[in-house]
């Protein structure tokens, strides 16, 4: 074992929970009794923080997960003075993190009753329809250090091992498909089945983007691609800039399709309803379609309300396989190290809106047809173009579980 935490370590729904601190009957105050470094160690033993940060994210909840009205909610006693932290109207609040603080220690109490204090590194996962529930990572330990690790239940080091190679593996593609470094990654290994899984992270900093997947599911293709698919739309964020935001959806053909062109080349493998969406269009008397316009469709609007943040999303799930046949073929006509360079350019514009994007590839391949392509992209030819990659990729997993194992030779 790599490294074994051996204390809780609560990466996903990780907090501090206060109800605990209740006033006593008689209405008195009772005295804190915790410390500013107990909800901390966790984080730091688990290397999720580090001496650069300066606020972390807190969200108060009551015990009847009730959001609170805004206001102060915790306070945190220094030899220095009385620091209050009040939470915002979506039940937010800044926890400061600095050394001085670490070294004094300071007594933090709760300023109302029946509060819980989370640190945002919840991760929910669906299990039919409107049931969440979080998973929590008491007990665990992790393998793998610097930019790749893998956290697991205690009697599953071995299949954690495992899963490290596999992500190892995943990083050196990404890095020869990319040409750049893949932005920090994780995995959470959990034993229930999940028929979804939401990606945890500290969503401030460089830290591990973590996502939990089932130990039963792990080694599949279609987790394989999903990872891959979701680490290179990460790595593109982080190190590239290709932040699709509200007013700026259009350029997700490169988001999304570069993520699930690496991500169907690693795996060899689609999502089993990628036709079924595509003939869907058919069905809708789509057999064209304009991609930036379609996914400019597909914009967050967030809005709060009072004690509620609501989000909206409008789906176009036929983005995917269109998205991914624009760079299959385009990759096929003018290299598969189109991509490589295609990151090379855009890291050095200032813009990476979906027209900038565009005139670079034209540069690149010479061409001036690929934005009349994008902007009418025939779902039949697509339909094709799954076919046949998809018989392709089966043909060559074929070659090679038959061939014989070079243990010298990397699979890829």
């Amino acid at each position: 074992m790599r490294t074994v935490l051996p204390l809780v370590l609560i990466l996903f729904g990780l907090g501090f929970l206060l109800e605990s601190w209740a006033a006593p009957a008689d209405g008195s105050q009772r005295s804190p009794q915790r410390r500013y470094r107990d909800p901390l160690m966790p984080l730091l033993l688990g290397g999720l923080i580090g001496p650069q940060e300066k606020t972390l994210t807190c969200s108060v909840r009551t015990t009847d997960a009730k959001i609170p009205p805004p206001g102060p909610k915790l306070e945190i006693i220094s030899t220095k003075g009385r620091i209050v932290l009040s939470s915002d109207t979506d039940g937010f609040l800044r926890f400061p993190f600095n050394l001085e603080l670490i070294r004094e220690n300071p007594a933090i109490g709760k300023l109302g009753e029946g509060l819980v204090f989370t640190f945002r590194l919840t991760s929910s996962t669906t299990l039919g329809i409107n049931k969440r529930i979080e998973l929590s990572a008491g007990d665990k330990g992790f393998v793998g250090d610097g930019a790749i690790r893998v956290w697991y239940p205690p009697h599953l080091e071995q299949k954690a091992e495992a899963t490290l190679g596999q992500l190892e593996e995943a990083s050196d593609f990404i890095r020869s498909e990319l040409g750049i470094e893949p932005a920090p990654w994780g995995i959470n290994l959990v034993e229930m089945d999940l028929s979804k899984v939401n990606h945890t992270t500290l969503q401030d900093y460089p830290r591990w983007y973590t996502w939990s997947y089932s130990v039963s599911q792990i080694e599949s293709r279609n987790s394989q691609r999903a990872n891959v698919h979701e680490w290179v739309e990460h790595t593109l964020n982080e190190c590239v800039g290709l932040v699709q935001c509200d007013n700026e959806t259009s350029n997700r053909f490169v988001l999304d399709g570069l993520a699930d062109y690496v991500g169907s080349r690693f795996s060899k493998h689609f999502p089993t309803d990628y036709l079924s969406r595509l003939h869907g269009l058919i069905d809708e008397g789509m057999t064209s379609v304009n991609l930036p316009e379609m996914f400019s469709w597909q914009a967050h609007r967030r809005y709060a309300s009072p004690g509620q943040l609501k989000e909206a999303l409008v789906e176009f799930p036929a983005g995917y396989p269109l998205s991914f046949a624009f760079w299959e073929r385009t990759c096929a006509e003018y290299g598969r190290d189109l991509p490589r360079r295609f990151v090379e350019a855009v890291r050095k514009e200032e813009s990476r809106s979906c027209e900038s994007c565009l005139r670079i590839l034209e540069q690149l391949t010479g061409s001036s047809l690929l934005e009349s392509r994008l902007e009418a992209m025939d779902v039949n030819e697509t339909i094709q173009l799954i076919q046949d990659t998809s018989r392709s990729q089966e043909r060559r997993t074929k070659i090679e579980q038959q061939a014989p194992v070079d243990v010298n030779t990397p699979r890829r």
